[in-house]
């Protein structure tokens, strides 16, 4: 691992350190003062009913995050449309989301390692207001996903994995920029 790798690593490492020791400092004050200001306290079945799911998508959501540091490293000096580029953000950080996601679970057995599906993850692209007027079918996005991958192990340049990308994204006529 790089000597930046390693940094990352403990940087974010420390950062969800600092995180655990709070909420672990500040789940029995929080339990203490419902109880003194409403007379009650929820169970722990009742808490992590609510809690769970946030929690457990910490891996995930770390993953998709630096998915996204890593598109802006390739794509950042790129000279594309604001449009583009966030379509390329969050496109690209899916794909590679996904794929970590995949090798997490089955390399490492990581059980937090959330693997969406390419329904959930369209499904996401399509609730950005910035990707508003994007046609992506789950089906067109699987295959985006091969033909990227397939880039990436053939080490074709960022270029080519950007004209991948775009060149499968399809807009609503409405959509489409004003020239």
């Amino acid at each position: 691992m790089s000597a930046e790798a390693e940094r990352v690593v403990r940087s974010l490492c420390d950062k969800l350190d600092l995180v655990r020791r709070e909420v672990e400092e500040a789940v029995p004050f929080v339990m203490r003062r419902l109880e003194e200001y409403f007379g009650c306290r929820p169970s722990a079945e009742e808490a992590e009913r609510y809690c769970l799911p946030l929690i457990l998508s910490t891996l995930h959501v770390v993953v998709h995050e630096i998915a996204h540091a890593a598109v802006e490293r390739m794509i950042g000096g790129l000279e594309l449309s604001a449009r583009d580029r966030e379509a390329l953000h969050e496109v690209m950080a899916r794909l590679i989301e996904r794929r970590l996601s995949i090798e997490l679970r089955e390399r490492l057995g990581l059980s937090t390692a959330k693997v969406e599906s390419f329904e959930e993850q369209v499904a996401e692209l399509s609730s950005y207001p910035e990707l508003r007027g994007l046609r992506l079918t789950a089906e067109a996005y699987g295959e985006l996903y091969e033909r990227f991958w397939r880039a990436v192990e053939e080490s074709r340049p960022v270029e080519d994995l950007v004209r991948e990308v775009l060149s499968s994204l399809e807009w609503e006529p409405a959509a489409e920029p004003q020239r």
